[in-house]
């Protein structure tokens, strides 16, 4: 009977798969920024004796974008397969980032032998070994959100915070800022921070005197624009990435206590910073 030599890693044949030693696993993991989602890894696996074995692990995610993970052990053998799928719930792309990996088990910290797969699973869309492609979770298109913010108390500024495990790229926000009868020329600010230290200000072309009410757009304009109709226009610039903890807040001069910051909507690219 003719013997036939395995070797560790990758073969040229890619039907034969990842070689997965006794002590190896496979290990997945799933963030995600939306609920009731449940991810399955499925695929083949080869043991040492030729049977071919399917398996699935399933895993449920929280919202909140921390990682949700599980291992599984094969035994020796080759890895054939995996794809990684919602098999409940829904999402889009850059709202829930999956990773698969064959890890040593043993020693601390384990070592990370292989990269099985790596991306974003959605409803149209499942990372897959070994035909898919490895992708980071800054990498791509993310998910667009409209996300309406916290409504201030009068006399208080918008500040809205990038939540923990996100990216936004900033593209937007539109409140209304009504003024109290306290003669005073309120000049708008938009500041961002990274929590404590400025990065970015700028201040709009005119005034917001008392007794009116503005809808202030701050966006990606060419030009600015002063009050004009009940609308101000304050230009940002163009691609503003915001990691978690940062900040997009107001800054008024001359904020009178009776002055009046609607809930800002706010208009983002969002990732999952796994």
């Amino acid at each position: 009977m003719e013997e036939k030599a395995y070797t560790h890693g990758f073969s040229r044949d890619r039907n034969q798969g990842l070689w997965v030693e006794h002590s190896d696993r496979l290990y997945v993991a799933a963030y995600a920024s939306v609920a009731s989602l449940a991810v399955t890894f499925s695929g083949y696996f080869r043991a040492m004796d030729g049977q071919i074995r399917e398996y699935a692990i399933t895993i449920t995610p929280t919202s909140d974008r921390v990682i949700t993970e599980n291992s599984v052990f094969f035994g020796a053998g080759f890895l054939l397969s995996c794809h990684a799928f919602l098999s409940s719930g829904s999402a889009n792309r850059g709202q829930c980032f999956v990773r698969a990996r064959i890890q040593r088990s043993t020693g601390a910290p384990l070592l990370t032998l292989a990269k099985v797969l790596s991306g974003y699973v959605s409803d149209d869309h499942s990372p897959a070994f070994p035909y898919g492609t490895i992708e980071g979770p800054l990498e791509g298109r993310g998910f667009l959100r409209s996300i309406t913010g916290t409504n201030p108390a009068a006399g208080a500024e918008i500040s809205e915070t990038v939540p923990t495990g996100a990216r936004w790229r900033w593209m937007s926000m539109e409140a209304t800022f009504v003024t109290s009868a306290t003669v005073a020329n309120r000049r708008i600010r938009i500041i961002f921070d990274d929590g404590t230290n400025q990065y970015y200000r700028y201040k709009a072309a005119g005034d917001v005197t008392a007794s009116q009410t503005a809808v202030v757009t701050f966006a990606q304009f060419g030009a600015e624009s002063a009050l004009s109709n009940g609308v101000l226009g304050v230009p940002v610039a163009p691609e503003i990435y915001l990691a978690a903890g940062n900040r997009v807040r107001t800054s008024v001069n001359l904020l009178d206590a009776g002055d009046d910051w609607s809930a800002p909507q706010l208009w983002v690219e969002e990732w999952i910073e796994a």
